[in-house]
């Protein structure tokens, strides 16, 4: 049977006929579109003013140029923001603002097959911009990938001509972002979506993101630079390897050669230990033994003290001898690691008139903020200016964490009065004028918080709780993820999932820096747990059983937590710190640093400079994780304050990184600035 369907469109009719052969297209793999005759000069001028052009309108009943290919039709969330102007310009922050319009929008105006429906008048800018961003996030690549492809080869649009150099910035802006590993987010997801474009863009794009990132890799550095200068460059190189669309054999030789360079060690080094991490298996079924052995050997020359953990991590994961041999000989011996040294900069008092508790910060917008028991959020400048105040009436803050992707300051907070009522805020961040409050929900039922803590490459947070029981119960312990992407405002947030599985309350919580969807997670009797948003269940206990057949990673409370890559390190009152692979679960720690009387209460992780601040409660610790089988633990930091005064206890640390400043805030109502040295 053969329907024949004929349109007369007038101007103002384009968008409808555009949705109606959306919905044909959808009904049936038999719908073309001829013209009649010739389109009046008034039509074609309409159909182009509205955004809807002829060739789309070709496209809509599926018979465009540009290929239409099948995919999974669902929306993926990407970030949280306000919608966009109709002719927002590409860039890093196009697609938090495109991506809730995206969510909002009806379909039914979209071609079937498409992963990411678009509204009419979404520039092809902010198109590929959501797309590449929603590749982050989602595990089926292909689709999305498939339709970027799509726009970008659409002549109608423009075409690779026109299109191309915009799609290279785009994923320039979000896959080589160099605070990706601060906001514990990783390149290669970007990296992956490759696969799946068509070989004539695949090959275009290769070859100039290669010219790209061979430039950034090869500039000459000093050995001991900080390697957020290079890291995600070097992320995006290892996985363009190991999925092959850059010849493997030739990427190694590439990479030997530039370590025999000082200048250009460090790179080459980083370079290769994260191939070994996404393709060691590959390396050793396909490349060439002799190239096996250059890159062999070419480790086993590397004595720095800079790659010394770097050096061991590749060896141990290729099977392979310390020095190039086979019986473990030639390696040469470390020498002692140099500690380094905290150097006080500044020391701000006269804002807060009770202890601190709690310390954030926003690296994105070069802020921070500090809280405690005196009840208002002080909001300051990376310098440490005071910026801004927030009252928050009868409560006091008890734990803070800032979001990068939501862009959000999360506080918990604990009413003075006789009711004890907990409650969770929200704070969004709009620098240069401080955080705008969105809003508190009230904790009911819930007998204790103990932290809230981001889950950086997630759209939510995590809070460790004791949930109060029935009558004649006990109180359970709880940890609960709350989903903002399944919140239509911060006030009507409701978790989205619960975790049991601890005795007591999780004291401590942190996201695993190799893998977006797990986390690690301490409780007030030195348990220590790991688990995926995936699993209703923990996916892994770190310890081994005491007295009572528990397994315990520390004799007593677990305090802190931090991570960088699949390294976990947590802290206890116990007197130390212990670091954790969590590819080794069910095994003892790599090591433990202990001091006696370091009961310890926060953690700082400097990721760039592989140092941990350690605040204890008589004193302040540096521990070197450079070789985290032997870390180094410095003696107490005695600090010369021009007030004379030493200080008692500080009740938590942050580093802003990307400044190489530590912020340390507690009981004397200071805020304390040091430097590394």
């Amino acid at each position: 049977m053969k329907i024949n369907i004929t349109l007369e469109v007038a101007p103002n009719e384009v968008p409808l006929a555009t949705e109606l052969l959306a919905v044909l297209r959808q009904l049936t793999d038999h719908v073309a579109v001829t013209n009649t005759g010739e389109p009046a000069a008034d039509t074609q001028s309409s159909a182009t003013a509205a955004g809807v052009s002829p060739p789309q309108l070709q496209a809509a009943a599926g018979f465009s140029s540009t290929p239409q290919h099948s995919g999974d039709n669902h929306l993926q969330h990407v970030h949280s923001g306000p919608p966009p102007p109709a002719a927002a310009p590409a860039g890093p922050a196009t697609v938090s603002a495109v991506a809730p319009q995206l969510e909002q929008q009806a379909v039914a105006s979209a071609p079937a097959g498409l992963a990411m429906p678009f509204p009419r008048g979404t520039t092809p800018q902010q198109q590929m911009h959501a797309l590449i961003s929603a590749c982050e996030f989602q595990e089926n690549q292909e689709a999305l990938a498939q339709q970027l492809e799509a726009v970008v080869m659409d002549p109608s649009l423009g075409g690779p001509a026109v299109l191309f150099p915009s799609f290279c910035s785009i994923w320039i802006s979000l896959a080589l972002n160099p605070n990706l590993p601060a906001e514990e987010r990783s390149a290669v997801p970007f990296v992956t979506m490759l696969r799946f474009l068509g070989p004539q863009l695949q090959v275009r794009f290769r070859d100039y993101i290669m010219r790209h990132l061979v430039k950034h890799l090869t500039t000459a550095r000093p050995l001991n630079a900080n390697r957020g200068e290079y890291y995600v460059h070097a992320e995006a190189f290892a996985a363009l390897v190991s999925i092959e669309i850059v010849p493997m054999e030739g990427a190694i030789k590439t990479m030997c050669t530039l370590a025999k360079t000082a200048e250009k060690r460090g790179a080459a080094v980083t370079m290769l230990g994260k191939t070994v991490e996404l393709a060691g298996h590959m390396i050793l079924e396909k490349v060439p033994r002799e190239t096996q052995e250059l890159m062999r050997s070419t480790v086993a020359s590397i004595v720095d003290e800079d790659f010394r953990y770097d050096v061991e991590y590749i060896n141990s994961s290729m099977g392979w001898a310390p020095g190039g041999g086979g019986d473990g000989g030639g390696a040469h011996a470390a020498p002692a690691a140099q500690l380094r040294q905290l150097v006080p900069v500044r020391s701000i008092a006269g804002y807060h008139t009770e202890p601190i508790f709690a310390l954030a910060v926003d690296t994105a917008h070069q802020q921070f903020v500090t809280g405690g028991k005196d009840s208002y959020l002080q909001v300051w400048t990376q310098e440490g200016q005071p910026l801004q105040k927030l009252e928050l009436g009868d409560q006091y803050i008890s734990s803070l964490d800032f979001h990068p992707r939501l862009n959000m300051l999360l506080c918990s907070c604990v009413s003075h009065n006789t009711n004890n009522r907990l409650r969770l805020g929200g704070f969004i961040s709009s620098q240069p004028n401080g955080f705008e409050c969105k809003g508190f929900v009230t904790l009911a039922g819930t007998a204790a918080v103990a932290t809230v803590r981001a889950l950086p490459g997630t759209n939510g947070f995590l809070t460790g709780e004791t949930v109060a029981a029935g009558q004649g119960q006990l109180a359970a312990p709880v940890i609960r993820y709350w989903d903002m992407a399944a919140a239509s405002s911060f006030e009507g947030a409701q978790p989205t999932q619960v975790f049991t599985g601890h005795a007591s309350i999780a004291t401590a919580l942190r996201g695993v820096a190799a893998d977006a969807h797990t986390f690690a997670s301490g409780d007030k009797d030195g348990s220590l747990l790991l688990w995926d948003l995936r699993a209703p269940q923990h996916v892994g206990t770190f310890g081994a059983a005491d007295a009572t057949g528990r397994v315990k990673a520390h004799a007593t409370m677990v305090t802190s937590i931090e991570s960088s890559g699949h390294l976990v390190i947590s802290g206890s009152t116990d007197s130390s710190v212990a670091l954790w692979d969590i590819r080794q679960m069910g095994q003892p720690p790599l090591a433990k640093a202990a001091a006696e009387n370091m009961t310890v209460l926060k953690l700082a992780l400097n990721n760039s400079q592989s140092t941990v601040a350690i605040s204890a409660v008589s004193s302040m610790r540096l521990l070197d994780i450079s070789n985290p089988t032997a870390p180094v633990l410095s003696e107490p930091v005695v600090a010369a304050w021009p007030d004379g005064q030493p200080r008692s206890i500080y009740h938590e640390l942050k580093w802003n990184e990307p400044l190489g400043l530590l912020i340390a805030v507690g009981k004397d109502k200071l805020v304390d600035m040091f430097t590394l040295a």
